[in-house]
């Protein structure tokens, strides 16, 4: 099984080490083209390398997939609607 660690910061500024055993975390974002989801996706990223993205996007007006360009190839990016599924 893998190992991966990282820090955590709590509010009053202490720093701990998270150690996590096992499967990798696996995360949907559901509107990550939008200014929210995408934000929240190269946050995620920077503090979470770790972690694996699928963003489903409608990609309408709202939707700038261009704000994802940077983190391309750590993400997947579904076009759909969540009303689909």
């Amino acid at each position: 099984m893998a190992h991966t660690s990282h820090p955590v910061t709590a509010p009053d500024g202490t720093v701990t080490v998270v150690q996590r055993k096992g499967r990798v975390m696996r995360v949907l974002v559901t509107g990550g083209a939008g200014f929210i989801g995408a934000n929240f996706v190269l946050r995620t990223l920077a503090q979470r390398p770790d972690v694996e993205i699928t963003v489903l996007d409608k990609l309408t007006y709202a939707a700038n997939p261009a704000t994802l360009e940077s983190v391309a190839d750590r993400i997947d990016l579904v076009v759909g609607d969540v009303a689909d599924a």
